[in-house]
């Protein structure tokens, strides 16, 4: 069984998630937003192995400590194609939007994904769903439980669309075809606490 494990990181109280297997002692982290040093050691501190880096997307807020731990664990860092162009473009992963200073990017190799590809972690199946309308490689990964949303869907409403690769239209349809497949599902998104679609938004 996954257990999950949120780590809220700065500079903009990024939400990481850590899903570990207590058998295999084997995790996933999602979005290390920063700090890559500090969910590694978190990780081993309770036992686990970091197996891979999974991203939602490409913002600068998401990928801040994925260098550092891939250098530290060896982890496999996957991202969606459509947004691997934002790892090392301060522009498009909009750190230069906000930002003066230290670029925040990744060099770190990548391996990208597609909709529908899966991940294993002790038996259980991680399923990425791609959904643009917040970056144009925006994905969701789903578990028989969870839904980690990353900014496509929040507890607030939709994510922003403003920034490089964003789009209404597309956005909109993505969370049309999301609902369905998270209703029953405890939601974990980027920012901001977890919630049950249908206690929040069927009420």
């Amino acid at each position: 069984m996954i257990e999950v494990f949120k780590l809220s990181l700065p500079p903009i109280d990024t939400n990481c998630y850590v899903l570990a297997d207590s058998k295999t002692k084997e995790c996933i982290v999602i979005d290390p937003a920063s700090n890559g040093k500090y969910v590694n050691d978190w990780c081993q501190s309770h036992g686990y192995k970091v197996k891979s880096i999974l991203l939602t997307h490409g913002h600068f807020d998401h990928i801040g400590g994925v260098d550092e731990l891939v250098k530290l664990s060896g982890a496999t860092l996957f991202i969606h194609k459509e947004d691997a162009e934002m790892l090392n473009d301060t522009c498009k992963n909009a750190f230069g939007y906000f930002f003066a200073g230290e670029d925040i990017v990744s060099t770190s190799s990548y391996t990208t994904i597609e909709d529908g590809q899966t991940f294993d972690l002790g038996g259980e199946t991680i399923t990425t769903i791609h959904t643009p309308g917040h970056t144009k490689g925006s994905v969701v990964y789903l578990t028989d439980k969870y839904a980690f949303t990353g900014d496509t869907i929040m507890q607030g409403g939709m994510g922003r669309t403003d920034l490089y690769g964003g789009d209404d239209f597309e956005l909109g349809q993505s969370v049309r075809k999301l609902i369905p497949l998270i209703r029953t599902k405890i939601i974990y998104p980027g920012h901001g606490p977890e919630f049950d679609w249908r206690s929040t938004y069927e009420l």
